[in-house]
């Protein structure tokens, strides 16, 4: 396992994302009223141990649970609220990490989560601004055709 954290020399270049504490191999970052945790160590392929669905040594959730502060937010990737969205893996060698080959497999990932966030968070709101506008014609009195000895 995995028990070293990235290097301080090797910033996340995504700036929209900071992190906000750390827990061994787990990390929890925010970006607005987005959280990202990610967790380091995970074994593959035959190793044994811990597995995941990627089957990366790292993995990658985003919040989907209700807005809270994020001293609230658990740090722990079994919670339902967290949703895995990639996984990476980064070399090494006998003297251990890569953590500038780490920094960058994890920008790459976070550069298209924060995609992946904006282009939901459009659609939601096209979709609530299309709801508004169905309702608005619903509430509406018809224009019902007049007869044509009215006219």
């Amino acid at each position: 396992m995995l028990t070293n954290k990235p290097r301080e020399d090797a910033p996340l270049d995504v700036p929209e994302f900071e992190e906000l504490r750390s827990n061994g191999d787990t990390q929890l970052y925010r970006a607005g009223e987005d959280y990202v945790l990610v967790v380091n160590g995970f074994s593959t392929g035959i190793a044994s141990g811990l597995n995941n669905l990627f089957g990366t040594e790292v993995i990658v959730y985003y919040w989907k649970g209700a807005s809270r502060p994020f001293n609230e937010i658990p740090m722990n990737r079994k919670s339902a609220d967290w949703v895995p969205y990639a996984g990476f893996n980064f070399g090494g060698s006998d003297d251990g990490p890569d953590w500038e080959d780490y920094a960058k497999q994890l920008n790459l990932v976070l550069t298209s989560l924060s995609r992946y966030i904006s282009t939901v968070s459009d659609v939601a709101r096209k979709q609530a601004q299309n709801a508004r506008g169905v309702n608005e014609q619903m509430r509406r009195k018809p224009d019902y055709p007049c007869r044509s000895d009215e006219r």
